[in-house]
C-alpha cells in the first residue's frame, strides 16, 4: 500500500494494457517497479478512461509483457492504492532440454494449483540442435532468449530471474558413461553455468544430475561442486530422489539440489510416496507390430525379480543392443515398473501377460513415463513416423517432471514462509510488498 485514499474521493478502479514500446519507455525514463509503472500510466491517462456509473468503479487488470501483475485503485486526485494479483517468478533454464520445466508448469497451471503465482520462463539454453527443433514445437519463447552455447553466453544480458534450474551433461558422471569427470569437457560445462549464477544471483538454484555424481572420484568431485556453491554465496541442500516415488512407475534415482541464497532460509525437500500405478497405467492401445520382441529370444529369469511380480530376460546370444548393459537384456514385467530409461529407444522392453506380447516401449509411452501429458509433441521424420534416435535421446535424458512439479512446490512454500517474516525482494528494493522482481 502506497498512499492512502481520502473518505472524500471516490475510488475507481480503471485499467491500462501496456505494449513492449511502452514498456521500454517507461525502462528509459527510469521507471523500474510496479508502482512507478501504474502510478506514471494513471496520471497520464486517468480521464481516457469511462467510469463505470452503474457501480462507480470496475476491477481492472494491469498485464505487463502480457502477464498479469495487480490492479489498482485511483482516484480524481490520482493517489493510488497497488493491490498486486500474482506474483511473477521468473525462471532461467541451463541446459534445458525439452522442457520439463516448462511441461511442470503447465500442468501446475492446469491444475490450478497456486492460482496467485505465475511462472514464467524467460530464458532457456540448449545446444543440441535436434533437441532445441522438439522445444521450439511444444514452447513460445522469445527466441532472442533461447540460447544455444552457454560458453558464448554474456551473463550481463540474460532477463533477470527469481529461479535457475541448470541440468547439466550427465555422461562425464554416470556409471554408463566413462566418467571422465573434470577431465572432459562436458564435466566442466557445470562451472559455466556457475558463472550466470554468480552474476544473476537468483533466489533458489534447483539442480539436477545423475547419482553417481556423488561418489564420482571418490566424491571429490561433489566436494568441488558444493564448495563452488558456498564460494558464490548458496547453501546447498541436496537429496537423491527416485520417480517411484513420485507417481512414476520408472526406477530413475537422480541427484537434485535446492540452493538457497544466504539471506533467504533453507528450502525442505519434497517427500514422495511409492507409487501405486504399473507400466500398464502408462501404455497405448492398438501398438503396431514392428515393437514386437522375437519371443524365442526371450526367456524366464528369476534373478531379477524388484517387484515380486518377475522378469523376464532377452537371451544372452540375442542381444537387441551392442552395448553389455543388463537393462537391454532385461523385460519387465507390464504390471510393475521399468528400469531407467535411457537414451536408447529399445533398453526398455516389457512383457504384458494378458496378451501374451513382449515389446519395446512406444515413444509416447516412453514420454509418459517421465510425466509428460499426450500434449506434448514429439519429434517426427518427414515421411510422418516416428523419429526413434531422437525420440530415445528426449525420453532418456530429460526429468521427470512429477519431481519437478514437488521441487517448485516447496520453494513456493518457501517463498511464501518468507513474506510472512519479512521483506524478501529478489534484489529488488523498490518493490518490497512481493518476493519477486517484476517483469522487465
Amino acid at each position: 500500500m502506497r498512499t492512502l485514499l481520502t473518505t472524500q474521493n471516490k475510488r475507481v478502479i480503471k485499467s491500462i494494457s501496456l505494449n513492449q514500446e511502452q514498456i521500454c519507455f517507461l525502462q528509459n525514463q527510469g521507471i523500474t517497479n510496479f508502482s512507478k509503472y501504474m502510478k506514471n500510466l494513471f496520471i497520464e491517462t486517468f480521464e481516457n478512461f469511462p467510469t463505470d456509473t452503474k457501480k462507480g468503479k470496475k476491477k481492472v487488470i494491469l498485464p505487463v509483457n502480457n502477464h498479469i501483475t495487480g490492479s489498482c485503485i485511483v482516484d480524481n486526485s490520482s493517489e493510488l492504492i497497488s493491490t498486486p494479483k500474482k506474483r511473477i517468478i521468473r525462471i532461467g533454464c541451463h541446459f534445458g532440454g525439452i522442457g520439463s520445466v516448462e511441461e511442470s508448469i503447465r500442468q501446475m497451471k492446469e491444475s490450478g494449483l497456486f492460482n496467485d503465482i505465475e511462472f514464467i520462463v524467460v530464458y532457456s539454453i540448449e545446444w543440441d540442435i535436434g533437441v532445441r527443433q522438439v522445444y521450439i514445437d511444444n514452447w513460445d519463447l522469445n527466441p532472442e532468449h533461447f540460447y544455444t552455447d552457454i560458453t558464448k553466453v554474456d551473463e550481463t544480458t540474460l532477463p533477470e530471474v527469481d529461479i535457475i534450474f541448470t541440468s547439466p551433461v550427465c555422461c562425464s558422471f554416470s556409471i554408463q558413461g566413462l566418467r571422465g569427470g573434470f577431465d572432459d569437457t562436458r564435466g566442466t560445462l557445470i562451472f559455466e553455468s556457475l558463472r550466470i549464477i554468480n552474476h544473476q544471483k537468483p533466489m533458489y538454484v534447483l539442480y539436477e544430475n545423475v547419482k553417481g555424481l556423488v561418489n564420482h572420484d571418490q566424491g571429490i568431485t561433489f566436494e568441488v561442486i558444493q564448495k563452488s556453491f558456498k564460494n558464490i554465496g548458496y547453501k546447498n541442500n541436496w537429496k537423491v530422489l527416485n520417480s517411484l516415488d513420485f507417481d512414476l512407475p520408472q526406477n530413475r534415482e537422480r541427484i537434485f539440489g535446492i540452493l538457497s541464497r544466504e539471506d533467504i532460509e533453507p528450502v525442505e525437500f519434497p517427500i514422495g510416496e511409492r507409487t501405486t500405478k504399473s507400466l500398464n497405467d502408462f501404455l497405448e492401445e492398438n501398438v503396431d507390430t514392428s515393437y514386437n520382441l522375437d519371443t524365442q529370444y526371450v526367456i524366464n529369469n528369476p534373478k531379477y525379480n524388484p517387484n515380486g511380480q518377475g522378469v523376464l530376460s532377452i537371451t544372452q546370444t540375442h542381444m537387441y543392443t551392442k552395448t553389455t548393459f543388463m537393462s537391454d537384456q532385461r523385460v519387465q514385467c507390464s504390471s510393475g515398473f521399468c528400469g531407467t530409461l535411457t537414451t536408447s529407444s529399445t533398453n526398455t522392453k516389457i512383457h504384458i501377460k494378458e496378451t501374451n506380447v513382449s515389446r519395446n516401449l512406444t515413444e509416447r509411452e516412453r514420454i509418459r513415463l517421465q510425466g509428460f501429458s499426450d500434449n506434448f509433441i514429439l519429434p517426427l521424420k518427414p515421411d510422418g513416423t516416428f523419429h526413434k534416435t531422437l525420440n530415445g535421446k528426449i525420453s532418456g535424458n530429460t526429468i521427470p517432471v512429477p519431481v519437478v512439479k514437488s521441487l517448485l512446490t516447496q520453494v513456493l512454500h518457501s517463498i511464501e514462509k518468507s513474506m510472512k517474516t519479512s521483506h524478501i525482494s529478489s534484489n529488488n528494493s523498490d518493490y518490497e510488498t512481493q518476493p519477486t522482481r517484476l517483469i522487465s
